[in-house]
């Protein structure tokens, strides 16, 4: 891939621009001095731009640990932030899309991807990839309730796929699903007449919230 473009698809410069970019402030590529904007680039080569160290990378894929009251929208939306916010800081933010749109007010491990693919295949259930929560109820729970949760719930005609529910206190829980259906565990706990107090996902199949502190994202590979 030529320079002009890879910079231009990062969103860190209009194509349009580079040329003089390359003449003002000078680009490295591998400690090397860029003269030509079709100077071609392969995955591992590092860019030094305005000081800041960019490592070419074709596929990118991070975890993200979001805060509440983050939306998981590319655009804020009227008083609510965009998780994007978060990732300032990455030089890929342009190129990443998440798996699956999460509730504002619930804090969450979010996975961003630049590959299609890979994010089709953790949210589509029949990939049965995990998405294990960590949940506190406002009602306490009951072993009745978390044999129902395991077996199947109805929302709204739909039911659910088995689950993998486990008591952990009178009023919190862990469970983890392999949908991402719209409010899902708040509406399966309603299902089972009960309330989700605070929720937080902590786990998307092998990849957890550990390391990771709220707002900060890291690399990951595939």
């Amino acid at each position: 891939m030529r320079i002009d473009k890879y910079l231009a698809n990062l969103g860190i410069v209009p194509r349009r621009q580079i040329k003089k970019l390359l003449k003002t402030w000078g680009v490295l590529l591998n400690n090397e001095l860029v003269n030509s904007a079709q100077t071609k680039i392969k995955e591992w080569d590092m860019i030094l731009l305005h000081g800041d160290e960019i490592p070419v990378k074709f596929t990118v894929h991070i975890l993200l640990h979001k805060p509440t009251w983050y939306i998981s929208s590319n655009l804020d939306e009227g008083e609510y932030t965009s998780y994007k916010d978060l990732l300032d800081n990455c030089p890929y933010g342009e190129l990443l899309e998440i798996a699956g749109r999460l509730d504002v007010d619930t804090e969450w491990l979010l996975f961003c991807s630049s590959d299609g693919k890979v994010i089709h295949d953790i949210i589509h259930p029949h990939k049965k990839v995990e998405k294990e929560y960590y949940v506190e109820t406002t009602g306490a729970i009951t072993e009745t309730m978390i044999k129902k949760l395991e077996e199947w719930v109805d929302l709204n005609g739909k039911t659910t796929l088995p689950a993998k529910a486990k008591k952990l206190t009178e009023h919190s829980l862990q469970l983890t699903i392999v949908e991402g259906k719209y409010h899902q565990v708040k509406r399966m706990l309603a299902a089972v007449n009960n309330k989700v107090a605070y929720l937080r996902r902590d786990r998307i199949d092998e990849w957890t919230l550990e390391g990771i502190e709220k707002g900060e994202w890291k690399y990951i590979e595939l």
